[in-house]
């Protein structure tokens, strides 16, 4: 699981997908397709696409096969493609630490991608992060993929903020609805580009396999109510023979009218809200103090699993943590 306490999480599994969603005040696990990540290689000849996952995506092809090592709240991916000249790894985790309550209930998520070029000849390599905007669902679908009858007004902008780039989510709902809310995607410390709405997997394949590079509108609004859009980034660069490359993304989330327990005992709202007014807010101070932030849910990281105790006893108290 990754999100602050109190703050919902999304749930990644053995495939590295974002599976399961609990942070839009829903106790019921939601799926939101069409978000995931994608690694694009290029040296002579065509490109190679890969969805960073052992799972396809629509038309992108999975990797063939991973290694996962989960210590909580750290989660890493090891990818492997004997086709591919490059070896590409994820680091997923959001901050967590100990006596510290604000900096351990940010809603968000943190995933760092890592490309190392195994080959003898330079690489050309784009990373590839896409997102639905999901606010407003409410897992109450039709038979058409991608409607849901909440869904009102959704929009996503692309922009340049203090040396990020973000993808900005929102919708047209009421502030007193009770899927309002903003998501935000944001690339940490990089000029990259985006386009605010993808029309379909195969399109955005095109796009990203052709250029490795996303342009687009920068502003877009789904048409019809019950209908929502996907937006995307990507980072392109060249890796010379041994040279590796980490990008970090960012997803946060905010959902400000969630009911807690039955009418009359539990109390209404979350506090994060009181913090970060909108998920671009969240994503901006964990873009400015990411380094600070992973810094300290590392140490304490390293102070539990460096420990002399039994590797039982951390397991199950790690599990309690989580």
């Amino acid at each position: 699981p990754v999100g602050g306490i109190a703050a919902g999480c999304i749930q990644m599994d053995g495939r590295a997908r974002m599976a399961l969603w609990q942070i839009f005040n829903n106790h019921q696990s939601a799926a939101v397709p069409n978000t995931f990540f994608a690694l694009r290689v290029k040296q002579d000849g065509e490109p190679v696409v890969r969805a960073l996952q052992t799972e396809a995506v629509g038309p992108f092809a999975p990797m063939p096969s991973l290694t996962f090592r989960g210590e909580y709240p750290f989660g890493w991916y090891d990818f492997e493609d004997a086709e591919l000249p490059v070896r590409a790894s994820m680091e997923v985790f959001s901050p967590l630490v100990p006596m510290d309550l604000r900096d351990s209930a940010i809603p968000c998520a943190v995933f760092t991608i890592t490309v190392r070029n195994t080959s003898e000849a330079p690489a050309e390599v784009s990373l590839l992060a896409s997102a639905r905007n999901a606010v407003g669902i409410s897992g109450r679908t039709g038979k058409e993929p991608g409607f849901d009858e909440q869904y009102d007004g959704n929009a996503n902008t692309v922009s340049q903020q203090e040396g990020s780039t973000f993808l900005e989510m929102t919708s047209a709902l009421p502030k007193d609805a009770p899927g309002y809310g903003t998501m935000a995607l944001a690339g940490v410390n990089a000029e990259m580009g985006g386009m605010a709405a993808w029309e379909s997997p195969d399109a955005l394949l095109g796009a990203f396999s052709a250029e490795g590079a996303l342009s687009g509108p920068t502003a877009a609004k789904a048409q019809e109510k019950g209908k929502t859009i996907d937006g995307a980034l990507a980072a392109p660069f060249t890796l010379k023979p041994g040279e590796s490359r980490t990008v970090t993304f960012v997803l946060a989330w905010n959902f400000p009218n969630v009911v807690n327990g039955a009418p009359g005992w539990g109390g209404e709202g979350n506090h994060y809200t009181v913090v970060w007014p909108t998920a671009t807010d969240t994503a901006r101070e964990v873009c400015a103090r990411l380094p600070e932030l992973t810094e300290k849910t590392r140490r304490y990281h390293d102070a539990l699993y460096d420990s002399s105790l039994p590797h039982w006893l951390i397991d199950r108290v790690s599990s309690q943590v989580a």
